[in-house]
Parts: structure tokens; C-alpha cells; sequence
């Protein structure tokens, strides 16, 4: 039973010290990717701030923006996102997370939410490679990638 107790205690211990991301830090960066409907390239930015630990991984609360023209219309959302970030797998470096995003299209003058799925890889501590795929409503599906600086 101690070489048990012993085991867990080193395998938590090492979970909590592999995590790349915890309460408190916050995360920004640029994205590049492809609006599906209309093959356009989309530009977006992406700012993250890690709101609470809970189970395995932990809540981030942020802002993003998409901006994205096609030949019969130039596109700009503005909203905010709630991510949960895997952040406890492995060594760390890899954090799957899925979210919620809603947001207002300035052209359209519409509500806009999907949802979203993706992987953080971070090369550094404060440096992430990210890729994400968008699905929601007005026929909005977008795989992107991008960096993420934390902070």
C-alpha cells in the first residue's frame, strides 16, 4: 500500500509540474486560416487569459477577432471565448482544448457562435504552435493555425 500511495503521490506531483498552462497566465497571438465556404483566407488574433483550474486541465476566458474578405463581402467579427485546456497530459507540451465563440460580424450586422477544437504544442514555455478548427452558424467552418505567446 505505501509503494502505491508513494506512486500516486509522484505521478500528480509530476502532472502539476508538466502543466504548461495554470491559473493566471495569459496567452496572445496571431492566426492564419481558411473560411471553407468561400475558400478565403481569414486573419485573426487571439487573446486567452487562464480563469480557473479545475480537473485536469483549466478554464480560459478571452477575446478574438476574424477578419476575412470573399468577392461579394469583407467580414470582421468581434467576440469572446471560453476554452477548457487539457494542460495535464503527458510532458505538457501538447494541450488539446474545446471552446465556445461568439461573436458580433460587423459587416453582416449579425450574432455569430461556433464552436472550436484544437491542439497547443508549445516549443518554449512562453511559445505555442496552435491549430484549431471553427464550425458554427452562417455556414462558418475554419481550420486555422497560428502561434501563441504566453505571458
Amino acid at each position: 500500500m505505501k509503494i502505491f500511495s508513494l506512486l500516486f503521490f509522484v505521478l500528480v506531483c509530476t502532472a502539476v509540474i508538466n502543466a504548461q498552462m495554470k491559473e493566471g497566465d495569459r496567452l496572445a497571438g496571431p492566426t492564419v486560416g481558411i473560411v471553407t465556404e468561400s475558400g478565403s483566407i481569414s486573419l485573426g488574433a487571439n487573446l486567452e487569459y487562464e480563469i480557473s483550474q479545475m480537473g485536469s486541465g483549466v478554464f480560459g476566458l478571452g477575446a478574438t477577432f476574424r477578419y476575412w474578405t470573399s468577392t461579394t463581402l469583407n467580414s470582421s467579427v468581434l467576440g469572446g471565448q471560453l476554452n477548457y485546456n487539457f494542460n495535464k497530459i503527458g510532458d505538457g507540451k501538447t494541450v488539446p482544448f474545446i471552446g465556445i465563440m461568439i461573436g458580433f460580424n460587423f459587416a453582416g450586422s449579425d450574432l455569430w457562435a461556433w464552436g472550436q477544437g484544437g491542439v497547443r504544442y508549445f516549443f518554449h514555455k512562453n511559445l505555442a504552435g496552435v491549430a484549431r478548427i471553427g464550425i458554427g452558424n452562417n455556414s462558418f467552418a475554419s481550420p486555422e493555425i497560428g502561434v501563441d505567446f504566453k505571458f
